[in-house]
């Protein structure tokens, strides 16, 4: 079986899926629940802790675009989404 990391980033909140050998799971997390995001040239840094965060590359979008996904985390976490130069 194949392994994979779905996110979906919806108006309330983001889902990961998890799929691994013969085991998934979901997890749900507010945009409030968030330590903080970075947006560099390629890729968003997604940190759930200091020590702790997720890559989602820009070129790995299936659904949806980069723009449109900058569009709601400057919405939805103000100076808590940093985009680096």
């Amino acid at each position: 079986m194949k392994t994979g990391l779905d996110i979906v980033f919806d108006e309330n909140e983001l889902s990961l899926s998890l799929t691994e050998d013969r085991q998934s799971g979901v997890s749900r997390l507010s945009y409030g629940a968030l330590f903080k995001v970075y947006e560099a040239h390629k890729d968003f840094y997604i940190f759930l802790t200091p020590a702790q965060a997720f890559l989602v590359s820009k070129d790995d979008f299936v659904k949806g675009s980069p723009d449109e996904l900058r569009t709601l985390l400057q919405a939805k976490l103000d100076t808590l989404f940093v985009i680096c130069k």
